[in-house]
């Protein structure tokens, strides 16, 4: 995943997999402008 700021590009993420099931409640944490709403 890569985001583009003010700064640059910027690669966050690489190679990374993950499985929501159907019913699966996932909640994914952490602090303000860490990349939640982006992921």
């Amino acid at each position: 995943m890569t985001y583009q700021s003010a700064n640059g590009e910027i690669h966050a993420l690489e190679n990374i997999n993950f499985t929501v099931s159907e019913g699966e409640f996932v909640c994914i944490v952490g602090p303000s402008g860490c990349g939640k709403s982006t992921l």
